[in-house]
């Protein structure tokens, strides 16, 4: 094996200890129920059958409100860029033959589930959820907490200024994203003008509601969005 590839895979593999590491020091703050998880009941309801699906439901009502700073922290996660740039370079030489798919996507998919499951119960969520839409942690982030929103629905009314901010955002996707989120909370916000709609600088149009089994799709596939 050549010396720049060895030094990739040793770097590589210190991001990954990284993340294990930071890993084990969130599950010890994460809640549980019946000796399970929470993130672990998020995984179940992604990527298990319909009975699991009926479990991990129970299981995160069960958990409620207590499930929200463990939710939110999910949303705020964000890979290293030295990590993921390191992953494409691997993935570019078929060093790695798996699709990788970025351990911050797949913890900010697993809190929208979550918020998605709780619904209105979350909506004493909303302010940090709408703090979340506007930093800059990453796209998938923000996309995350927006749909995260539209999940509460109209007890999040509170997040309309910046779901119309989202929704000029110069991504394609969180401008949809945003617009879904809108026409469950105040569809009365979204103004029609079909020059502009879905454009950069223009409010956000086709959108669809935020179903759990949506975000269990979206899981599942681990692609965030």
């Amino acid at each position: 094996m050549r010396a720049p590839v060895k030094i990739v895979l040793v770097v590589v593999l210190i991001a990954l200890v990284g993340g294990i590491v930071s890993q084990v020091a969130f599950c010890q703050r994460e809640p549980a129920w019946r000796g399970k998880r929470l993130s672990r009941w998020l995984t179940d309801y992604a990527k298990g059958s319909p009975a699991e699906w009926q479990e991990a439901i129970e299981a995160v009502h069960q958990i409620g409100t207590n499930a929200i700073p463990a939710l939110l922290s999910m949303l705020r996660e964000k890979d290293p860029a030295l990590e993921l740039k390191l992953m494409d370079l691997l993935q570019r030489h078929h060093l790695v033959r798996a699709r990788y798919t970025p351990r911050g996507v797949r913890r900010n998919c697993l809190g929208q589930v979550g918020f998605a499951l709780l619904g209105d119960q979350a909506k004493s969520a909303v302010p940090a959820l709408i703090e979340i839409a506007d930093q800059n942690i990453s796209v998938e982030s923000q996309g995350h907490a927006v749909l995260s929103l539209g999940s509460i629905g109209p007890q999040a009314k509170e997040a309309v200024p910046a779901l119309l901010r989202c929704a000029t955002n110069a991504d394609e996707k969180l401008r949809l994203e945003a617009g879904v989120s809108l026409r469950i909370i105040a569809p009365e916000s979204l103004i029609a003008d079909t020059n502009r709609v879905g454009q950069p600088g223009g409010p956000a149009n086709r959108s669809q509601p935020v179903h759990p089994e949506t975000n269990r799709t979206s899981a599942a596939a681990g692609s965030g969005r």
